[in-house]
């Protein structure tokens, strides 16, 4: 009996002094920690210790992209929503064409929707990607939707579901992702075109960061939503080859403030794309450009969602957690801001513990969604009226905001393609970089800042009757046509779902 109660005793000491050592460990670890940071510790995906860059800037954007995928020795893996046909997505797939040719193996996903030029047939736009398949290149296009016609009338979800997710991976050591597309409209200065959007990206180097980053790209690009595009069957007889070739030469040397070309290259004539280079006249700074400019290494932790064809979803839920957590500030940062219920339900929350909440978003004249801005116009009253200690702010000019940010405490922040909206919830695949840093969420938060003095605040009155009256508002810009179809758009709330 008593060595039986010896070792009882002996069982119990084992069993509960790792348990005693464990919370002795986590108490040392969260000492001087904010509960955000520890909520971010608590999320259960891989921390990646990385360096990162925060990029704001348009140019040194595209540059950035221009600068990973012409150092690729072994793979590129890249998805993208929209591909444009201009000179900057012309010259995107001349670059991934000459690192095909050099023998880097190539994966490049592009969107049915959102890419329809090049994903097409019948526009001839695919005989431009077939180029990098006979390159050796795979290139698959996301969720055609001639996939999903049968479903049409069951669920228009999977009809119009996109792969949203912009990533570059270049040798499993470098990686960008963040709201740009590829596209002018995302990369020229905006001396050079002030209708330009306003976006914000992340460059991060580390061998950890893109095995986490090519989880998610896996993921989506081997999903049985996707059509690949193969070989021409009975040859190449509609060759791009040349073409593209020619868009990645005449933007290289552009970029690198050697001109334009003035005359034909042996059999090949670039100056044909003379006439759009020659806007960006802010764009020629490339040979000076460097990717880091001390930025420090940081934890990250990368945060996905499938589309609605499959079963990951870790944004919401992360973002949730991470307002709960906040006791200071939330600060989002969003083109389009259609609250569904668990945000509405998080930030009213945080407004009741005293958090300040700073929404920056578009306005009617600067929103390129005139769907999103009706119904904002349902909802921005009622975020003021409800979190008395939030503001909303709105770019009221030509330039449109397009960066997907989240601040908490200026402590953690996430960047990626994540919009505030049901598409971004529970429709679209997304993608997000969630950094645990004082210094890169406070140099985010400042960021938003800067936007903000161009911005102005949407305000409110109350009356006697308890209803929030509009001071200045989407209403006080919407004039004429526009205020009138928007007044129409905002009753359409089957739409709201959807959008």
């Amino acid at each position: 009996m008593r060595n039986l109660t010896v070792f009882t005793i002996l069982f119990l000491l084992v069993a509960l002094l790792p348990n005693s050592a464990l919370s002795a460990q986590n108490s040392a670890s969260s000492k001087g920690l904010a509960p955000v940071e520890q909520t971010f510790d608590a999320l259960p995906f891989n921390v990646c210790n990385t360096k990162v860059r925060l990029i704001t800037d348009n140019v040194e954007a595209w540059y950035a992209r221009w600068n990973v995928i012409s150092q690729a020795k072994k793979t590129i893996d890249t998805t993208y929503f929209i591909l444009a046909h201009d000179i900057y997505g012309d010259s995107f797939l001349g670059l991934l064409l000459k690192k095909a040719r050099d023998g880097v193996k190539v994966r490049l996903m592009i969107d049915a929707r959102g890419s329809q030029f090049f994903s097409q047939k019948m526009s001839g736009g695919q005989d431009f990607v077939q180029e990098l398949v006979e390159a050796g290149a795979e290139v698959k296009v996301f969720n055609p939707i001639h996939r999903n016609l049968p479903k049409l009338p069951f669920n228009l979800k999977y009809v119009i579901s996109s792969n949203h997710d912009k990533i570059v991976i270049v040798d499993s050591n470098l990686v960008i992702t963040g709201g740009r597309n590829i596209s002018k409209d995302y990369f020229a200065d905006v001396r050079d075109d002030p209708t330009v959007f306003r976006d914000t990206d992340v460059l991060m180097e580390g061998s950890d960061i893109a095995t986490s980053m090519k989880m998610a790209f896996d993921e989506e690009f081997t999903s049985l939503k996707n059509y690949t595009i193969n070989k021409e069957w009975l040859g190449n007889w509609s060759s791009k080859r040349k073409y593209l070739v020619l868009a990645g030469m005449a933007m290289n040397r552009w970029i690198n403030g050697q001109g334009l070309y003035t005359k034909k290259v042996g059999d090949f004539d670039p100056t044909m794309f003379n006439s759009e280079l020659e806007l960006y006249k802010n764009s020629t700074w490339y040979s000076s450009y460097r990717p880091f400019h001390g930025d420090r290494v940081s934890p990250i932790k990368i945060l996905d969602k499938h589309s609605i064809a499959g079963d990951r979803n870790d944004i919401t839920g992360s973002i949730i957690k991470l307002m709960d957590s906040c006791q200071e500030e939330i600060i989002i940062q969003n083109p389009y801001v259609i609250l569904t219920k668990q945000v509405w339900e998080a930030l009213i929350r945080a407004g009741k513990r005293g958090v300040k909440v700073i929404i920056h978003t578009n306005s009617p004249v600067s929103s390129d969604s005139l769907l999103t801005q009706a119904f904002f116009l349902n909802d921005w009253k009622k975020v003021l009226k409800l979190i008395p200690n939030s503001e909303i702010w709105a770019f009221v000019g030509v330039r449109k905001l397009h960066a997907k940010i989240f601040v908490f405490d200026r402590k953690v922040a996430t960047v990626g393609t994540y919009n505030m909206d049901a598409m971004s919830e529970s429709i679209n695949s997304e993608v997000m970089a969630c950094i645990k840093s004082r210094t890169f969420a406070t140099r985010s938060a400042l960021r938003t800042m800067e936007d903000i003095k161009d911005s102005r605040q949407f305000t409110i009155r109350m009356t006697t009757e308890g209803e929030a009256v509009e001071v200045f508002g989407p209403a006080s810009l919407a004039k004429g046509k526009l205020k009138a179809l928007l007044e129409i758009l905002r009753h359409l709330n089957f739409l709201r779902p959807l959008i």
